[in-house]
């Protein structure tokens, strides 16, 4: 299901929207095609617990490396992510990043609109504060066991090529303050 992000799109043609696929519910399209691949294997979904950026990672395994053809960065620091939210308008401008990471090619252009859905997310830890000797401290609580991320995003370039994605995966949460394993 695609949900416009304005009227841009409804210029879009068919003939210049290519699909890449990684299987599953994830996939790539749209007219940046014409200047970019999108060709990837898999999805990743991610969770920076210090910056607090749920990262979308489209990945290609290219020999030894992976490059990222689309990433898409929220930040999400106060943010409720929740199932069926929305980010867009002036919103999705402050907080959504599309960009990609490839040794060639160059960037994207700027982005001009764009909306990310989340349809199943639960990210939302909750905060415990306590007080301690006279002072007040606050942490979060951990997500627990395998949380599915699943949406869609697009996005309008500032020269009306437009992107499309869907991703489907289960949420890696990367805290470099978490104990290491035995």
């Amino acid at each position: 299901m695609r949900r416009p992000v304005s009227h841009a799109l409804l210029l879009l043609s068919v003939a210049g929207v290519s699909v890449a696929c990684g299987g599953g519910d994830n996939d790539l399209s749209g007219s940046i095609s014409e200047s970019f691949s999108l060709d990837f294997d898999r999805v990743e979904v991610r969770y920076l617990v210090t910056t607090e950026e749920l990262t979308i990672q489209y990945l290609k395994d290219l020999g030894n490396t992976t490059t990222k053809p689309v990433k898409v960065v929220v930040d999400a620091d106060n943010l409720a992510l929740g199932e069926d939210t929305r980010v867009a308008g002036e919103t999705f401008l402050e907080r959504v990043v599309i960009q990609r990471e490839a040794e060639s090619g160059g960037d994207f252009p700027a982005v001009t609109g764009g909306t990310v859905v989340f349809d199943r997310i639960n990210i939302n830890v909750r905060e415990i504060t306590e007080e301690r000797n006279g002072e007040e401290f606050t942490f979060f609580t951990e997500p627990e066991g395998d949380i599915e991320v699943r949406g869609e995003f697009d996005a309008v370039f500032e020269n009306g090529r437009t992107l499309f994605g869907d991703f489907s995966s289960n949420l890696q949460v990367d805290d470099p303050d978490a104990p290491v394993g035995n």
